[in-house]
C-alpha cells in the first residue's frame, strides 16, 4: 500500500517524497510503432509536451507560481493557443492536491507519478528520450495553430526553459532518435537564431530554442513568425486587444487556458466544407461573425474544478434584435421557485421572450403563415421569458418523472394552445396517432380523454392510465402566471405544492451554495450528481469500487450571463 498524501503537500517533507518518486519512476512501455511525415512531426511535438508537463511536477510542488510568459511570443494573428500552467499560483496546486486526494483510485502521489512516467516515455520512446531528460522545463507550455489560406494548419509547441544548455541536448537527442533520425537536418539562420530544419516533399519540422523558449515547428515560416514575435518584428499575442480585452473576463489564477481568435477560422469553415460559417452562432443566437474572441480556463478551487468561457463581440455587427436580447434587464427567475425540493436537476432559463421575438421576425413567410392558422401564436406571443425544466425521482421512483414550466401573461391564449394539442394528442384520426407510446388506441374503445381534477385550487388536466411502456401520464396547468406541463398528474401537484409554500430547491442548501459559484447568471444548469449517484447504486447496476470514486462527485452547475459586449459562462463541478 502507498503512503497517504500528506495532509500539506507542499509541506518539506512532502515535497520531499514527491521528488523522489519523481526520480524513482522510469519504467518504459514498448515503444510505439513509427510514424512518418506531418503527422510523425506532430505526435513527436505532443509527446514533448506531455513529457514536459510530467517533469514539471517537480516545479509544480514548489509554490512559486508564474504569471504569463509565452504570450509575447505567439504571433497576434494565431487562431488557437492552448497553454498549460506547469508553475501556476500556489493556491492552484494546494486546491488541486486536496481534490485529487479524495478519489481512491488515484493512489498516492507516488502511484500517480509512476504511471504519468510510464505513459510519457512510452509516448517520447520515438524521440529516444524520458522523462529524466527534461530538467530543462520552466514554467509554461503552449500550443499554437495558425490555419492561415492553405489546406494544412501551421502548428508549434513552446516550451519555456530554465537551462538552454540541456535543452539544445534534448532536441539534439530528438533529432537523432526513431522518429526523426532518417530525415535529413540541416542547420539554419533564421532571423538571428539558430534553427535546425528538416524538409520533405511531404513535410517539415523546424526546432530551436527562442528567447529561452524551446520551438518545434510544423514548417519554418511558423518558426520564423515566433521568431519576429519575440523580438519585437511583429505583434504579438499580447499586445492583441481581442487577446487582451477576452482574457481579462477570465480567472487569473488557473491551470490552464484555450484561446481562439476566429478570423480565419470563419474562412476555414467555409473552405473545407462550405458551412456559410457566418450564419453560425453562438447559443444565444449571436452570429460567429461578430465574435472578437473565445477563451477559455481551467482553475481548480478549494471544492470544486471550474471551467470559464469569456466570448468577447463587437457590438457593430449585432442585429438591433439581438441588441435588445443581449442588453434586456436581468431578474431573479421565479420558477426556479416552483421547482420540488428533491429534484435532481433543473434548468433554468430567461430572456425566452425577446429570442422568440428574433425568431418569429427570421421565419420564411410560408412558416409564418402556417403558424398563423395553427392557433398557437396568441400562445407564443404571451410567454414572458422565463422557463424551467425539472427532473426528479421522489422516493426512487422509476423511471424519473418532471416538468417543463414557462411564464406567461396570457392565461387564457395558453389554455387555448393547450387545449389544441390535447385534442390532436387524444385525436381519434388515424393519421395521428401520438398515444401509442401511452398504451392508447387512438381509433378505439380505449382512445385516451383528458380529465380533470382541482389541486389547492388549481385545475389540473391529465390523461388516466398507467402511462404505457413509458409510465408518462401528460398533464398541464395554468396558474400564478404560469404554466406547466407535466410527465404525470401527480407531478403537476408537485409543482403546485412547490409554488404555494411547499419546499422547493431555493430552500435547500446543497443547491444554494451551488448556485453562489455562478451567481449573477441569467440562465442556469443544475444537476445533484451525489443523487444520480445515489440512485444509480441503490439499483446495484455500480461496483463497490467505482462507487467509492463517484461519491466524491457533489454537484454540477452551469451559469451564463450576457450583454452586448460579451457572454459568460461558468461550469463549477464540485468535489467532497
Amino acid at each position: 500500500m502507498q503512503p497517504p498524501i500528506p495532509t500539506d503537500p507542499t509541506s518539506p517533507d512532502g515535497l520531499a517524497r514527491v521528488e523522489a518518486t519523481i526520480e524513482g519512476t522510469g519504467a518504459a512501455l514498448p515503444a510505439a510503432p513509427p510514424r512518418r511525415g506531418r503527422k510523425a512531426v506532430v505526435i513527436a511535438v505532443a509527446s514533448v509536451v506531455g513529457l514536459a508537463g510530467f517533469a514539471a511536477a517537480a516545479s509544480f510542488m514548489a509554490l512559486r507560481g508564474s504569471g504569463e510568459s509565452l504570450a509575447s511570443k505567439i504571433p497576434a494573428d494565431t487562431d488557437v493557443v492552448v497553454t498549460a500552467y506547469l508553475d501556476p499560483a500556489a493556491s492552484q496546486k494546494v486546491n488541486l492536491f486536496r481534490l485529487t486526494s479524495a478519489f481512491p483510485s488515484l493512489g498516492g502521489e507516488s502511484e500517480v507519478t509512476g504511471r504519468a512516467g510510464d505513459f510519457v516515455d512510452s509516448a517520447l520512446s520515438q524521440i529516444g528520450l524520458t522523462h529524466s531528460d527534461l530538467d530543462w522545463v520552466g514554467s509554461q507550455v503552449a500550443l499554437t495553430v495558425d490555419v492561415g489560406s492553405g489546406t494544412d494548419p501551421k502548428m508549434a509547441i513552446l516550451i519555456d526553459t530554465t537551462d538552454e544548455a540541456a535543452a539544445e541536448a534534448s532536441l539534439a537527442t530528438a533529432r537523432n532518435g526513431q522518429a526523426f533520425g532518417s530525415w535529413d537536418w540541416t542547420q539554419e539562420d533564421r532571423g538571428g537564431v539558430q534553427a535546425w530544419v528538416a524538409r520533405s516533399p511531404s513535410s517539415s519540422a523546424t526546432m530551436g530554442i527562442v528567447d529561452s523558449t524551446v520551438v518545434l515547428a510544423t514548417d519554418p515560416g511558423t518558426f520564423d513568425a515566433i521568431v519576429a514575435a519575440s523580438g519585437g518584428g511583429a505583434p504579438a499575442l499580447a499586445d492583441d486587444q481581442n487577446f487582451a480585452d477576452t482574457m481579462a473576463g477570465l480567472p487569473q489564477a488557473r491551470l490552464g487556458m484555450v484561446y481562439v481568435a476566429p478570423r480565419d477560422l470563419l474562412s476555414a469553415l467555409d473552405r473545407v466544407a462550405g458551412a456559410g460559417a457566418p450564419e453560425l452562432g453562438t447559443a444565444a443566437g449571436v452570429d460567429i461573425g461578430a465574435i472578437r474572441g473565445i477563451g477559455v480556463t481551467l482553475a481548480a478551487e478549494p471544492d470544486a474544478m471550474a471551467i470559464d468561457t469569456e466570448v468577447t463581440l463587437d457590438p457593430s455587427l449585432l442585429s438591433p434584435e439581438q441588441l435588445a436580447a443581449l442588453g434586456a434587464g436581468d431578474h431573479q427567475n421565479a420558477l426556479l421557485s416552483a421547482v420540488p425540493a428533491d429534484a435532481l436537476a433543473f434548468i433554468g432559463l430567461e430572456h425566452l421572450d425577446t429570442g422568440i421575438e428574433t425568431a418569429l421576425a427570421d421565419l420564411p413567410s410560408d412558416q409564418r403563415d402556417a403558424l398563423d392558422q395553427s392557433g398557437i401564436e396568441p400562445a407564443i406571443r404571451s410567454l414572458t421569458g422565463d422557463m424551467a425544466i425539472e427532473i426528479s425521482m421522489p422516493g426512487g421512483s422509476s423511471p424519473p418523472v418532471g416538468a417543463l414550466m414557462v411564464s406567461t401573461d396570457d392565461a387564457d391564449a395558453m389554455r387555448a394552445a393547450f387545449e389544441l394539442a390535447g385534442q390532436a394528442l387524444s385525436s381519434d384520426s388515424p393519421t395521428v396517432d401520438p398515444t401509442a407510446l401511452l398504451g392508447f388506441d387512438p381509433g378505439g374503445d380505449n382512445a385516451p380523454r383528458w380529465e380533470t381534477v382541482d389541486h389547492d385550487g388549481v385545475t389540473v388536466s391529465f390523461l388516466p392510465g398507467d402511462g404505457g411502456s413509458t409510465g408518462l401520464r401528460p398533464a398541464y396547468a395554468i396558474f400564478d402566471g404560469t404554466a406547466v406541463i407535466a410527465s404525470s398528474e401527480g407531478e403537476a401537484f408537485r409543482i403546485i405544492d412547490a409554488a404555494h409554500g411547499a419546499p422547493n430547491t431555493m430552500d435547500v442548501e446543497r443547491v444554494s451554495s451551488a448556485l453562489a459559484d455562478v451567481s449573477d447568471s441569467e440562465d442556469v444548469m443544475y444537476v445533484d450528481l451525489a443523487g444520480i449517484l445515489g440512485a444509480v447504486a441503490d439499483t446495484g447496476a455500480m461496483s463497490p469500487g467505482v462507487r467509492d470514486d463517484l461519491e466524491a462527485l457533489q454537484t454540477l452547475v452551469i451559469g451564463s450571463q450576457s450583454d452586448t459586449g460579451h457572454q459568460h459562462a461558468r461550469v463549477v463541478l464540485r468535489i467532497g
